[in-house]
């Protein structure tokens, strides 16, 4: 079985991802402000989407 997961990029207030937790999703939410810490269900994520030489890999979470 597949695991349900929703990312949402350039998003401080998680808002857009509260259907998505609502429904059993695991959440991450991307953005150059967050803490990189887990807050309401919703695993926030202290990326800099805008910089081309920045990747995601396992020492930022650990979706796989």
């Amino acid at each position: 079985m597949t695991a349900s997961i929703a990312v949402s990029l350039f998003d401080y207030t998680g808002t857009m991802l509260l259907p998505w937790l609502k429904s059993g999703y695991s959440c991450y939410a991307l953005d150059l402000q967050h803490n990189g810490r887990e807050q309401d269900g919703i695993n926030r994520i202290n990326y800099n989407l805008d910089r081309k030489s920045t990747r995601l890999n396992s020492s930022h979470t650990d979706i796989s």
